[in-house]
């Protein structure tokens, strides 16, 4: 997926994404300069500049609007791009855009961009995880219903949005509850995080010895160290 010009220069390429793993702020001059070098359009030098600027928010936390600009750079070539590309930018900002309290930004970056890409499950489960998180769970779901539906991945996240419905209207309805414990209990391969939203989701739907149940097979299952543990305290 790289131009010509950029595979003549692919040792400095890679050079550079070395160079980051141990300085970021050099490496980000280096695919700054292969940018300049490549006539100011070059994606994956301007990726490697996000990428390091991304990193550099371990020791600079203002550098995050900087990442996300960045990153907003790259993905507004939208079709252009391969989707090598793509789909890690886009993971990188929409994650950014959370992680700073812009949501409903990331929602639509998402929208956005991912009509280029729409078959991947990953970009569409990341969609719907941000519209649970938009506390938008009804359009969660209609996203969710749209994917394999035999995916675990899939069943978690529809769990969670009927679990985050429920949170949403409290008005003492349990069927939202109901409905995410009948996706996860049709999950074979039970996972700590399973065990998890399942034991929580029946505890709130009046089912305390049901869930009970659940921690003792998880318990049995290894998955669990004791019925009083819980996941989301570990």
């Amino acid at each position: 997926y790289l131009t010509e010009k950029e595979r003549e220069r692919w040792s400095d390429i890679k050079a550079s994404f070395e160079l980051m793993k141990t300085d970021a702020g050099a490496a980000k001059e280096k695919f700054d300069q292969l940018n300049n070098d490549l006539g100011k359009r070059s994606h994956i030098a301007m990726y490697g500049s996000a990428l390091a600027l991304e990193k550099l928010i371990e020791v600079d936390p203002k550098q995050e609007r900087n990442a996300i600009q960045a990153f907003r750079t790259v993905v507004n070539f939208g079709k252009k791009l391969p989707k090598e590309i793509l789909k890690p930018a886009l993971q990188s900002v929409v994650r950014l855009l959370i992680k700073s309290g812009r949501v409903r930004m990331a929602v639509s970056t998402l929208e956005k961009y991912l009509p280029h890409h729409g078959e991947d499950l990953e970009l569409n489960l990341l969609l719907v995880d941000t519209h649970i998180q938009n506390d938008d769970p009804e359009k969660a779901l209609e996203i969710a219903a749209s994917l394999n539906q035999d995916s675990i991945s899939v069943k978690l996240l529809q769990a969670q949005a009927y679990k985050t419905l429920w949170d949403k209207d409290r008005s003492g309805e349990v069927e939202p509850l109901n409905k995410a414990t009948d996706i996860l209990l049709s999950v074979t391969d039970k996972t700590v995080e399973v065990v998890s939203m399942l034991g929580d989701c029946l505890q709130k739907a009046g089912r305390p010895d049901e869930a009970m149940k659940v921690y003792e097979d998880a318990v049995a299952a290894g998955l669990l160290t004791s019925v009083f543990q819980r996941p989301s305290s570990m």
